[in-house]
């Protein structure tokens, strides 16, 4: 019974380990299955549905400077026709209106208020990219002095996040661009960068030289500026065919595979181990024919024999069959000189 007992909680114990190896830790170890040593290495966390097999969109906007959701929907189904993803979705959830009475962003301005309102990072199957919508022009600053740059309407800044300039974007309206295909075709072209294109990290032949990770061709997004290639006011708003051609190039670019990946199964085969030891510790053990050493001190021996002269103490074991609770009759002892040459 005490033996059908032990082994259930081992075994019990043994399923809780597997289960924590392979959830929590196989959890842990995935997010850190693959090296990243290059920007390709983040494209193809959205080309491809490994690790992560599906993508969520995080926005934020100042207040004033909502996105159009359709053209988000716009983004979100040419995300769909080029990455190999289950499902791709903006999530609402996280989204942020966001107070701020600047009308010129730094690099670090836009940095901090990621860091404050971004709420949605890759995590277990799905992987994450940011699009924060400003108002206000960039302003960047160098060794030569500080520049405002009204003509930047997006800008990619890390490896998952992309802000986008609203006002900039309205203002394409006084030179005759539609602002909603203008802006599909910024967000599209700012994603376009998120997945290396083009030269980001390998050689493109598309690139201009001119204006690096841009196309030379001008009916695609991928172009440096804005472009009514469409007629009546309308940008690119797709990739151009050498940009199409570069995006299947990096889904099929291989991986290098960390070692992380080993350690959930180490860990079960631990436990299995573990476990089977146990159980075969407990199954093989022999019960002890006597539980004290022969012969054993008086302190060990029984209290029924304690009072009674020899045989009974010089040879214990001869009655270990007996009843302790009906033991010999004991002998008197006539003084205690008598008593004592027996204990």
């Amino acid at each position: 019974m005490r033996k059908s007992v032990a082994i259930s909680i081992i075994l019990v114990g043994a399923l809780l380990g597997a289960a924590f190896s392979m959830v929590v830790v196989g959890s842990w170890a995935n997010e850190r299955r693959y090296v990243y040593s290059s920007p390709i290495d983040y494209a193809l966390d959205y080309l491809s549905d490994e690790p992560y097999k599906n993508l969520a969109i995080e926005v934020d906007w100042i207040i004033g400077c909502e996105p159009d959701w359709s053209a988000m929907d716009f983004l979100v189904q040419k995300i769909k026709e080029y990455c190999n993803k289950d499902s791709v979705y903006i999530d609402r959830n996280y989204s942020d209106e966001i107070v701020s009475y600047r009308s010129v962003y730094t690099m670090s301005d836009i940095e901090n208020l990621e860091n404050e309102y971004r709420g949605l990072h890759k995590h277990g199957d799905t992987a994450v990219i940011y699009y924060l919508y400003l108002n206000g022009r960039f302003e960047k600053s160098s060794a030569l002095g500080t520049d405002v740059y009204t003509e930047v309407v997006g800008m990619t800044y890390t490896y998952s996040s992309v802000a986008i300039f609203k006002d900039e974007i309205r203002s394409v309206a006084d030179v005759g661009l539609n602002v909603h295909y203008t802006e599909c075709s910024i967000l599209l072209h700012e994603f376009g960068h998120l997945i290396c294109l083009v030269g980001i990290g390998y050689h493109s032949e598309q690139e201009d030289p001119d204006h690096p990770h841009h196309t030379i061709h001008r009916d695609g997004v991928m172009y440096y500026a804005i472009n009514a290639t469409q007629g009546a006011g309308i940008p690119p708003q797709d990739f151009c065919n050498d940009s199409k051609t570069e995006i299947e190039y990096l889904k099929n670019r291989p991986r290098d595979v960390s070692n992380a990946g080993y350690i959930p199964w180490l860990l079960l085969l631990a436990d299995l181990v573990a476990a089977s030891g146990l159980i075969i510790a407990i199954l093989t053990k022999k019960k002890e024919k006597y539980p004290y050493p022969a012969p054993y001190p008086e302190y060990y021996q029984p209290l029924s024999y304690r009072n009674y002269p020899p045989p009974y103490q010089e040879y214990p074991y001869q009655y270990q069959d007996q009843d302790y609770e009906q033991p010999p009759p004991p002998r008197g002892f006539e003084d205690d000189e008598e008593r004592e040459r027996y204990f």
